[in-house]
């Protein structure tokens, strides 16, 4: 079964991006997970679950998903992208889950521990920051 989530983002792989410029985009530091640049959208897209909008089209598909712990690639790829404008960061994932049944997502309590169950993280850094 495929899903399209743009918030509320389950799957059984980890995802980190670093909000950057697009010059840092061709940079790939040696991590394991996902770097990618956060692209500016002309156009906000439209909340509605769907990954057609012209703002996704001019954003880079952010890939391999890998598992952080592992840096291994993950079984089931997903998709996902990322855009801002002057008010608003946007994230749109596509994740694809052959078996449903099987995700855990026993966590249901305001920032509790996510992590556990089977999600995406994303992890967001400022262009200036000293970590990578």
């Amino acid at each position: 079964m495929s899903r399209i989530l743009m918030h509320g983002i389950v799957a059984t792989v980890w995802l980190a991006l670093v909000v950057g410029s697009a010059a840092g985009a061709a940079e790939r530091p040696s991590l394991p997970f996902v770097v990618t640049a956060c692209v500016q959208a002309a156009t906000p897209p439209t909340l509605d679950g769907k990954l057609d909008d012209a703002c996704w089209q001019a954003t880079r598909r952010m890939a391999p998903f890998v598992k952080l712990t592992l840096g291994t690639p993950a079984e089931v790829q997903s998709t996902a992208y990322m855009a801002y404008d002057s008010e608003k960061l946007y994230i749109g994932v596509h994740c694809d889950e052959p078996d449903m049944a099987s995700v855990k997502a026993e966590v249901t309590e305001r920032d509790g521990p996510v992590y556990g169950d089977d999600c995406i993280e994303i992890f967001l850094i400022p262009p200036d920051s000293t970590i990578l």
